[in-house]
C-alpha cells in the first residue's frame, strides 16, 4: 500500500499537468519552473530551416 500510495502522490505532484495550475504540474508551480514554449521553438525551427535551404545551391541536371 506504500509503494502504491508513493506512485500516485508522484504521479499527482510530478506528471499530471492540473488545469488550476494552467496546465503546469504542482512540482512546476511549486518551484516556479517555466514551461517549454513549444510554438516559439517550432517557429524559429522553421525560420532557420528556411534560411539554411536559401543557403544551399540546387542544381538540377535533366
Amino acid at each position: 500500500m506504500y509503494e502504491e500510495m508513493n506512485f500516485f502522490v508522484d504521479d499527482y505532484n510530478n506528471i499530471r499537468p492540473h488545469y488550476s495550475h494552467h496546465y503546469l504540474t504542482s512540482y512546476e508551480v511549486h518551484k516556479k519552473v517555466n514551461p517549454l514554449d513549444y510554438k516559439k521553438i517550432i517557429k524559429q525551427a522553421i525560420k532557420d530551416r528556411v534560411v539554411s535551404n536559401r543557403e544551399q545551391s540546387f542544381s538540377i541536371n535533366c
